[in-house]
């Protein structure tokens, strides 16, 4: 299983065989560009960058953290 965030690129960083995405989680008529996620896409896995997109977390691979960054599950 796995679950489905909307998000709207905010910019891009290229490190060779990787590209590193900056995002916001979009959802229309919320403001939550305070909650970024950080994404690192191998490049021939990235065919191509729209501004806003759907990424696809399996469920094993989601962490979550406090505000202080502490592991909450």
């Amino acid at each position: 299983e796995s679950l489905y965030l909307p998000v709207k690129v905010l910019s891009t960083e290229f490190l060779g065989a990787k590209r590193r995405l900056f995002c916001a989680i979009h959802i229309d008529g919320i403001e939550q560009a305070k909650h970024l996620l950080q994404i690192e896409i191998e490049n021939t896995k990235f065919k191509t960058l729209q501004e806003l997109m759907f990424i696809k977390v399996p469920n094993q691979l989601i962490h979550v953290f406090d505000e202080q960054g502490y592991a909450l599950c």
